[in-house]
């Protein structure tokens, strides 16, 4: 797993002589998660071998990382300590990228409430960060938590999230805050400046969670073959037809007639559809070509599975000229 520069090291407690006095006998030397270092400091959080911390009331004030190989630290992370290079006592344990991500998220989010120094905010808030499965987020002022990634794209398949109880919805709790979750229908987000981590809704794809587990991955396969996904796409991506993902349905209007759309491959100059008259099936559908910056306006209507779209291209033959649009 690949490792990140940021790690563990044992540390003095920076804490006066008369405090330090306090602290019982072989507990003022402990791992430290050094963030950042500065002249003759580091900017650090204190970690501890407890695996679960009454002073951690929420998911994002703590974080359990790998330490030096034989135990997990939990590392308190709603207050941060300048850490003299004087207290350093050797030893480095560095995290994994995997970790890295987590913590920069839980950072950003304790920054909201936590007494971080103005200087630490900026940091934090300089990290890149990638959204995970479980990772329960705001978008577009609404809450949903996401449940897979479309490969290779920076899209992510999500459940909405409701703050009141209806029929059909499945009961998590994050924090002692009670959210409902809408599985009656899989949506396409892809981030942008609406969207925010919020924290973890643990029991979506997670190994610890068997049976939650399972449950969402055939509800995903259901929700794809009935065909009941959304997509929230950026507005760059509803210009140009070649930034759409395979399997993407479009609505569009030509000489007040309704047609669809459906993305089926693409090289590197052309986009391959089928489309047709809004109310016709896909079989009776037509081959088509475009140029990757071909642009035009369209609504996108759902998303195909890969299975489905392999279906379409080898029933439709991409190759047969017959059916051909012209390149514009």
């Amino acid at each position: 797993m690949e490792s990140s520069d940021i790690g563990l090291s044992w540390a003095l407690m920076p804490l006066s002589e008369d405090e330090l006095s306090k602290v019982p006998e072989g507990h003022t030397i402990r791992p430290y998660l050094l963030l950042k270092e500065e002249d003759g400091y580091f900017w650090a959080f204190p970690s501890t071998s407890k695996a679960f911390s009454k002073k951690s009331r929420y998911t994002n004030s703590s974080l359990r990382v790998n330490g030096f190989g034989y135990i997990k630290s939990l590392v308190m992370l709603d207050k941060v300590y300048k850490l003299p290079f004087d207290n350093m006592r050797g030893g480095f344990a560095s995290i994994s990228k995997f970790e890295e991500n987590q913590l920069v998220k839980r950072l950003r989010a304790c920054s909201k409430f936590a007494n971080y120094p103005e200087e630490v905010t900026e940091f934090i808030n300089s990290m890149e960060y990638e959204f995970s499965w479980q990772d329960l987020i705001t978008h577009n002022n609404e809450l949903y938590v996401i449940v897979g990634k479309v490969p290779g794209k920076d899209i992510y398949y999500s459940l909405k999230v409701l703050n009141h109880e209806f029929d059909g919805a499945l009961l998590k709790v994050v924090d002692t805050n009670k959210y409902f979750v809408d599985c009656s229908q899989l949506h396409c987000i892809v981030p942008d400046n609406t969207t925010e981590y919020v924290s973890v809704m643990y029991g979506f794809a997670s190994g610890r969670f068997e049976k939650d587990r399972d449950e969402l991955e055939e509800l995903i396969i259901s929700l794809k073959k009935q065909e009941r996904i959304s997509s929230s796409l950026t507005e760059e991506d509803f210009k140009f037809l070649g930034r759409l993902p395979f399997g993407t349905v479009i609505s569009y209007s030509q000489d007040n007639i309704n047609y669809k759309m459906v993305v089926l491959d693409r090289d590197d100059s052309n986009t391959y559809v089928i489309f047709g008259l809004e109310n016709q099936i896909y079989r009776d559908f037509k081959v088509g070509i475009f140029p990757n910056d071909y642009t035009f306006s369209f609504n996108v209507v759902n998303t195909l599975t890969e299975e489905r779209v392999e279906r379409l291209v080898s029933t439709k033959l991409i190759s047969n000229e017959d059916y051909l649009l012209q390149k514009k």
